[in-house]
């Protein structure tokens, strides 16, 4: 699912959200949250939460720093990495967002686009359960917190995750083109892909790797300009 939505009149003056939260049987825990501009800026945090929180490789700060210095640079993707916080500064939830100039439009939408296959962040176990619920609440400030944008287009969301609704399911607004998925990885490379393609779909590719290989050393390589 996506999310389209006229932001022109958004402000980023936003300090505290107007939601709390019940976080480990606390109640009413007010949420603090800030948005980093910079990879660098967000990188301890980040790599720390993402060891404990439901994420996906995509949302990892490897990933997003390897995406941000090759096709980010080419873009004019600027980051707009915005984190909540609960009692004595604990992570909630990491949305790496970005934004970008788009047919004359200044678009907020999620880092790695349009690269990334889930449109996903970083939430702690413990407020998946109570999310979509305190994001429908939310929304609204957790965006205006972002640099100043035209337009919020979030893609690629499925509606379901780790077992819980995607925590902005209550703002989908438009169906997407095309349908997230998880691919469960259990045992070896070579069951996921006998389980995935049949028999003669693995004959066919056989005979292209072995005319690929015959033409000579293929190598991948992170690309430097």
């Amino acid at each position: 699912m996506n999310l389209l939505h006229s932001q022109g009149a958004f402000m980023a003056e936003t300090r505290r959200l107007p939601g709390t939260v019940e976080f480990d049987g606390i109640a009413d825990e007010p949420v603090q949250f800030a948005c980093f501009q910079s990879l660098n800026d967000v990188a301890c945090l980040w790599l720390a939460f993402q060891n404990e929180a439901q994420t996906t490789v995509y949302h990892s700060h490897q990933w997003a720093k390897a995406w941000q210095s090759t096709v980010g640079a080419r873009l004019g993707a600027e980051p707009q990495i915005i984190a909540g916080f609960g009692r004595q500064g604990r992570p909630l939830f990491i949305l790496p967002l970005q934004s970008r100039r788009r047919s004359g439009l200044t678009v907020l939408e999620w880092h790695g686009s349009p690269d990334i296959p889930y449109g996903y962040g970083l939430f702690a176990d413990a407020f998946l359960p109570q999310a979509s619920s305190w994001f429908a609440d939310s929304f609204e400030a957790v965006m205006a917190k972002a640099k100043s944008c035209d337009l919020i287009h979030l893609v690629n969301m499925p509606e379901r995750m780790f077992g819980h609704p995607h925590p902005l399911v209550r703002s989908f607004n438009v169906t997407g083109a095309n349908q997230s998925y998880l691919l469960r990885l259990d045992g070896c490379f070579n069951e996921v892909y006998s389980r995935k393609r049949n028999s003669e779909t693995r004959r066919a590719n056989r005979r292209k790797d072995n005319r690929m290989a015959e033409l000579g050393k293929l190598e991948f390589r992170q690309v430097t300009d």
